[in-house]
């Protein structure tokens, strides 16, 4: 291996394990009879604790990134794993709830896109569908900690642009020293972006979280901006 994104992916889960609170926050959505499809889905690992405790008619999770959905793939053989751009998500088929989490949206960089993106979830959801995302909140300015165990040491930090924000990252390898370094672009997507994007689709509900035990959220003092929204 010696891409970034491949050495990202082999410890994907143990950088950001799945939190139970994430799983009890999505699970409240879901019923037996749902049909269920998550966005940016990585290594597939919230899909997989979902589906072992909550019996769907059917779950797809998507990603545009190989790596993660080989490693995902291999985790279950009843979730239909697809590659696919968040760009393209345009289903004739139509789910009870759609999840994107992870700070996926704003990988998108216009406001544009992220436009054409909601438009396109709120089309593939069924009336009385929900569609659940989670971002950091774009208000405020996002400092990370230092992740590491015994294995790596995974660093991030944002450089603030003019329109975008270019997010660096870093991880070393602590039994062979080796460290890769990768850069990205993302669209600090903010409360009022999305307040705005939503306004004119006559939706039933929005609802904007804190955290996933649903704590109020406060446009400039929350780190994370979890959204509700019922079609």
């Amino acid at each position: 291996m010696n891409n970034f994104y491949d050495i990202f992916a082999s410890y994907y889960d143990e950088i950001f394990p799945v939190s139970e609170d994430l799983i009890s926050f999505t699970s409240s959505y879901l019923t037996n009879k749902n049909s269920y499809l998550d966005v940016g889905t990585g290594s597939g690992e919230l899909v997989v604790k979902i589906s072992k405790t909550n019996l769907l008619k059917e779950i797809i999770a998507t990603d545009i990134d190989e790596k993660m959905l080989e490693i995902a793939k291999k985790k279950s053989n009843s979730i239909k794993f697809l590659k696919m751009d968040m760009k393209e998500i345009n289903y004739k088929q139509k789910f009870d709830l759609i999840t994107c989490y992870g700070n996926t949206i704003v990988h998108l960089t216009s406001i544009n896109e992220i436009e054409l993106f909601f438009n396109n979830i709120i089309d593939s959801l069924k009336s009385d569908g929900k569609f659940l995302f989670q971002i950091l909140n774009y208000n405020i300015r996002q400092d990370f900690p230092v992740i590491q165990n015994e294995n790596f040491i995974f660093e991030r930090y944002y450089k603030y642009g003019k329109e975008l924000i270019e997010f660096y990252i870093k991880f070393t390898l602590k039994k062979t020293k080796e460290t890769f370094e990768s850069s990205i672009f993302l669209y600090p997507l903010t409360y009022q972006d999305i307040i705005k994007i939503l306004k004119p689709l006559k939706l039933k509900n929005i609802s904007f979280f804190s955290d996933f035990k649903k704590n109020q959220f406060f446009p400039y003092k929350s780190n994370l901006l979890i959204g509700e929204i019922e079609k």
